[in-house]
């Protein structure tokens, strides 16, 4: 009888601790991925934000319009080389380089028809021989040009700005006024009095700065550009 006592006390001591189940050093876990979105804040809400908070709503930068401009490369500032005229000048270059080595054809296409023409033999110094040549003037607001054509290319190009400038003082002017790239300060290869030559500039044989004998001698008359050293 005793022992059956025990066994239902034992029981009942039992039942009552156990009325939440032992922590077993385990839990649970749901795992949840988390993402990030960006709210999109629409005009009205920033202006509360702002207002609620004193704060000044920002502006945004304006980007610049247009294409944006890289400097790359050769710079004929950066070295002292100048295609430019000087701010007296009253007349856009001649700018030889559009008839240099070009046919007669296309010359004419960009001149119109020439002034005046006439056709012979010239005679190559270093060779002595003799080539047919034709040779064409062009006139034109600013100056006139003068082109023969060896070969059947604008071979020797004669031209004459009519804007007066100072010879020889400002021959390098004069041929920045027939479109010729020229460093500042180039030193002729050779001096006469009735003209200078310059050697190889812009990138032809020889250009020759004369001056005006059929008018003021003391302003520059022609720009002569030898093209290529077989046409000297």
């Amino acid at each position: 009888m005793k022992r059956s006592l025990y066994v239902l006390t034992s029981l009942a001591i039992l039942t009552g601790c156990s009325g939440e189940p032992a922590d077993s050093g385990f839990r649970e876990v749901t795992s949840t991925t988390n993402t990030l979105i960006k709210p999109e804040l629409t005009e009205e809400s920033k202006a509360e934000i702002a207002a609620k908070y004193g704060l000044e709503k920002p502006e945004q930068a304006e980007q610049p319009a247009g294409n944006i401009s890289v400097k790359v490369g050769f710079s004929y500032s950066d070295s002292g080389i100048s295609s430019k005229l000087p701010p007296e000048s009253k007349w856009p270059p001649i700018e030889v380089s559009k008839y240099a080595g070009n046919t007669e054809a296309s010359v004419t296409a960009l001149l119109g028809e020439a002034v005046a023409s006439e056709s012979g033999e010239w005679t190559s110094l270093s060779t002595e021989e003799k080539t047919p040549y034709v040779l064409h003037t062009y006139k034109m607001s600013y100056g006139s040009v003068s082109i023969m054509f060896i070969e059947g290319v604008a071979a020797r190009i004669e031209a004459k700005p009519v804007e007066a400038i100072k010879y020889p003082d400002n021959a390098i002017i004069a041929m920045r006024t027939v479109g010729l790239i020229v460093k500042d300060g180039a030193k002729p290869v050779k001096e006469n009095p009735p003209y200078i030559d310059f050697g190889s500039i812009d990138g032809y044989y020889n250009v020759r700065v004369g001056k005006d004998s059929d008018g003021d001698p003391a302003t520059v008359g022609y720009v002569k550009i030898v093209t290529e050293s077989r046409f000297k």
